[in-house]
C-alpha cells in the first residue's frame, strides 16, 4: 500500500506502488472490517464508477465491468447473446462461492460441518469445481474466445495463467469487486500509515529500508 514521490519540491507527484483500487469497502465491507480489527477505522473510500470501474479493450470489442453480479450478467447477455447458457453457469458459480465464503465469514471464518452443509445446499457448482482451474471452469461454460477474454479480464490480479489459477480464487476476486470498487482517499499510503500508527501505539516498531 505504500507510495513514492517524484518531481520538484514545488510540484510533487505521488505514485502507488501496488494498489490500483480495492473492492468491498462499503459500510459493511470486508476491507473496512479487516482494518477495523487492526485498529484502523478512519479511512475514507471513494467509490469508482459503478457502471464501469474497469474497461476491457480488445480489437473490435470494448466491455465495461459494472458493480453487481446481476448487472454484469445482463451486460454479458447483451454483448454475447448466443452464450447465455454458459454465462449463467459461470455467474452461478461466482454467486455460490460468494455465498459460502460470506456465510463462513459470519461464523468467524471457520470451515466446519456448517460450511459443508452450505456447500450441499447452496454450492453444487462449487463442489464440482473446488479443485478446478479457471481454464477448466471456462471450458465447461464457453468456447467463445472473446467471451473468455472478457471473463478473464481481471486475471492479471492473480498473476498466473488460467491453466494454473484456481477457479475459487478467480471467483473470490471477481465477487470482491462486484461488491463495489473503491480507492482510499489520500492513496494507498494512508492505509500503510494508519497501520504503522496502530503498531507504534501498541509498543511496536516499523523499521524502514530493511
Amino acid at each position: 500500500a505504500t507510495m513514492f514521490e517524484r518531481g520538484r519540491s514545488d510540484a510533487r507527484w505521488r505514485f502507488d506502488v501496488g494498489l490500483h483500487y480495492i473492492g468491498d469497502c462499503g459500510p459493511q465491507g470486508q476491507i473496512p472490517k479487516l482494518l477495523a480489527a487492526a485498529g484502523v477505522t478512519d479511512i475514507a473510500y471513494a467509490p469508482m464508477d459503478p457502471d464501469g470501474f474497469d474497461t476491457l479493450v480488445f480489437p473490435g470489442l470494448e466491455f465495461r465491468i459494472p458493480v453487481g453480479l446481476e448487472r454484469y450478467r445482463l451486460r454479458l447477455h447483451q454483448t454475447f447473446p448466443t452464450e447465455k447458457k454458459g454465462i449463467d453457469k459461470y455467474c452461478r458459480f461466482l454467486e455460490e462461492v460468494w455465498t459460502i465464503v460470506s456465510r463462513s465469514n459470519q461464523r468467524g471464518g471457520k470451515f466446519n460441518w456448517r460450511t459443508g452443509l452450505d456447500v450441499l445446499l447452496h454450492g453444487r457448482t462449487v463442489a464440482r469445481y473446488q479443485a478446478a482451474t479457471v481454464a477448466q471452469l471456462l471450458d465447461d461454460c464457453t468456447r467463445d474466445p472473446a467471451l473468455r477474454a472478457v471473463l478473464l479480464g481481471q486475471s492479471g490480479d492473480y498473476g498466473v495463467a488460467p491453466s494454473q489459477a484456481s477457479a475459487l480464487i478467480h471467483a473470490g476476486l471477481a465477487m470482491h469487486y462486484f461488491a463495489g470498487a473503491f480507492y482510499p482517499v489520500g492513496g494507498g499510503q494512508v492505509i500503510a500509515d494508519r497501520l504503522a500508527e496502530t503498531i507504534e501505539a501498541h509498543g511496536g516498531q516499523v523499521i524502514l529500508r530493511r
